[in-house]
């Protein structure tokens, strides 16, 4: 017992005196102490190895609009696009956003930010949107994003594997449509 309380008395004084020594080094500096920050070096592959990958999904009702923009892939010997989960996912949220909002916009998004959606789901690198409202066909929309050349090059850029689709009516029954693409 009396080796315990000796013990505990050695590390309270100690303590003690530790904390009056800094007290005094601070005081006598009088200047306020400086973090010495240490650069860390970035590498990208180690952070994009652990993002979640994109799972293959079933484009259940948007396959037609998929086989269409696939077709026109074909035509300049692309690869062909295929259902991702979180692409899915992102044009889903964004066409949502847009008919809530009331708004049709790139842009139109926190912070005026077109691909904050995309990071939402972890999605980064090589990213694309198209956008599209009131078409009386979906044959009518595809051939508009085929003369529209920023459109045309969403649909044949070589480096997109996935694509997600999402289709939504406005409260007045117009309908507005969110392509998403990514590597």
């Amino acid at each position: 017992m009396k080796v315990r309380l000796k013990t505990l008395k050695i590390i309270v004084f100690t303590l003690i005196f530790f904390v009056l020594a800094v007290m005094v080094v601070v005081v006598s500096t009088n200047k306020p102490p400086q973090i010495v920050y240490k650069e860390i070096p970035v590498v990208k592959t180690e952070i994009v190895e652990k993002l979640p990958q994109q799972k293959i999904v079933n484009c259940g009702i948007y396959q037609d609009l998929v086989n269409k923009h696939n077709e026109i892939r074909e035509d300049v010997n692309v690869p062909l696009l295929q259902c991702g989960d979180m692409v899915m996912q992102s044009a889903l949220q964004k066409n949502a956003y847009l008919v809530e909002q009331g708004c049709f916009d790139h842009t139109c998004t926190p912070n005026k930010d077109t691909f904050y959606f995309h990071r939402l789901y972890n999605i980064y690198g090589d990213i694309g949107e198209n956008l599209a409202q009131e078409w009386k066909n979906d044959e009518e929309m595809i051939q508009a994003f085929i003369k529209s050349p920023a459109h045309y090059e969403n649909i044949i850029n070589p480096l997109y594997k996935y694509i997600g689709i999402s289709k939504l009516y406005r409260p007045d029954g117009s309908t507005v449509y969110t392509f998403h693409f990514s590597e």
